[in-house]
């Protein structure tokens, strides 16, 4: 017959850990929760909510070795070991039901994106058809930045629905498409102002003092699209500050960065080339306007041709010339903005 074992059992201090455990962990939650408080997670929460979740299946299983292991006179050990697998079992349902919650949210979140996301690119597609229609072939593309809010709205919203950098960079997408369309929506009015104001009809001018107030309309126009052109000549610079605003990773800056040079490589050189057909444009405006105003009581407008007789045959070629340029440079943006439409 075998002498019974004498040696002590590990059931009492098996029976304590089961508490002891989970009841460390609520200490240690409370005291970083008074630290961060309530309103900010702090840096460390998921970390310590694992160690919660361990801290609990290792106090289930101490309960239970401590209910195995439990010799007959040892006192505590089944109010404990019951207690702590009372609370243990709690902590789990707990740690599973969040676990459940954050996923399905998780999920949830991740469908409004894609979602939304989709909402982005049929956006962008309803713009460029709308773009495509605007086309004329001969007064070209009609300024027309409101086909745009679609997409800037999507955008936004999708960064809403988004998580961590990937918010980051489609919030900063967002920022750069509504600057680039505050550009186009002022560029857009001062064209209005020009077509407007006539301001190569010599047939209203009854005062020099009129000139100087045309000048000024071009200039604006002129200005406008000015704007346009350095903004895109730095499309990159400005997408890349939108996304270090919003602390976007330098890695992730570059990859983005390297996409968006891809895409927008065939397209850039023909937007500011349109831009410096403009330019051409208003330049012209402003030599007829300056000759109009420098040759000004030695010229007339004739009603029944609708064109001005100088009286100087050298002064009359340059108007020509000018009134020429402003033809040109509007063929060259019409086929110009026809080839923009193709690559869309």
């Amino acid at each position: 017959m075998n002498p019974p074992d004498e040696r002590p059992s590990n059931a009492p201090r098996l029976a304590r850990l089961s508490l002891w455990l989970p009841g460390s962990m609520f200490l240690l939650c409370a005291w970083y929760g008074r630290i961060y408080g309530q309103g900010n997670s702090g840096p460390l929460l998921p970390l310590i909510g694992l160690a919660a979740m361990l801290a609990a299946l290792a106090g289930f299983g101490c309960g239970i070795a401590a209910l195995c292991h439990r010799r007959d006179g040892e006192s505590g050990v089944l109010g404990r070991g019951i207690a702590g697998l009372i609370v243990n079992s709690c902590l789990l349902v707990i740690f599973f039901a969040a676990f459940i919650g954050g996923f399905k949210k998780g999920y949830a979140r991740s469908v409004q994106a894609r979602e939304s996301m989709d909402s982005v690119k049929q956006s962008l597609e309803q713009a460029q058809r709308d773009v495509r229609r605007s086309f004329d072939t001969t007064n070209g593309i009609k300024a027309e930045p409101e086909v745009f809010d679609k997409t800037v709205t999507a955008l936004k919203k999708a960064s809403q629905q988004m998580e961590g950098e990937s918010a980051q960079v489609t919030e900063a997408s967002a920022a750069y498409l509504t600057e680039l369309q505050q550009l186009t929506r002022a560029y857009g009015a001062e064209y209005k102002k020009l077509e407007e104001a006539h301001v190569l009809d010599a047939g209203k001018l009854k005062a020099k003092e009129q000139i100087e107030q045309r000048k000024q309309v071009v200039q604006h126009f002129m200005k406008a699209n000015e704007d346009i052109d350095r903004f895109v000549a730095e499309s990159e610079k400005n997408f890349r500050s939108e996304m270090a605003k919003r602390k976007v990773s330098q890695t992730r800056i570059d990859r983005e960065v390297a996409a968006f040079r891809k895409t927008s490589q065939p397209r850039t050189p023909l937007v500011r080339a349109i831009r410096a057909s403009d330019r051409q444009i208003g330049n012209a405006m402003l030599n007829v306007l300056n000759l109009l105003e420098g040759d000004w009581g030695n010229w007339e407008y004739d009603a029944n041709t609708g064109g001005v007789v100088f009286s100087d045959a050298a002064v009359l070629d340059k108007y020509k010339g000018y009134l020429d340029d402003i033809v040109v440079s509007g063929k060259q943006q019409v086929a110009l903005q026809q080839r923009l439409i193709s690559i869309q």
